[in-house]
């Protein structure tokens, strides 16, 4: 199955997702956000599997456990920046 274009799809819909929520904090519009948010989680539900299986098939047989266990530090390490961020923000 061709992953590349999935994976491709879900970063674009990530980009435009990320500038809308940007400018979004300018409108006040709530209805706008929770599309953008949806759109967001729909990006995440394509990319992250697509990213995984690609990862694991390049990787090979051979390195597929330190492949799977990047992916995951990289994974655990954007989820501590933005919570530290989002600590630092309300603080």
């Amino acid at each position: 199955m061709e992953l590349k274009k999935p994976l491709l799809f879900g970063l674009s819909l990530a980009a435009v997702t990320s500038v809308g929520l940007a400018l979004s904090v300018f409108t006040g519009n709530y209805a706008l956000l929770a599309v953008l948010y949806a759109l967001g989680n729909l990006e995440i539900g394509i990319s992250v599997p697509a990213m995984t299986t690609l990862t694991m098939q390049s990787a090979g047989s051979e390195y597929s456990n330190i492949a799977s266990t990047m992916l995951n530090i990289a994974r655990q390490t954007g989820s501590l920046v933005g919570l530290v961020a989002k600590i630092r923000v309300e603080a």
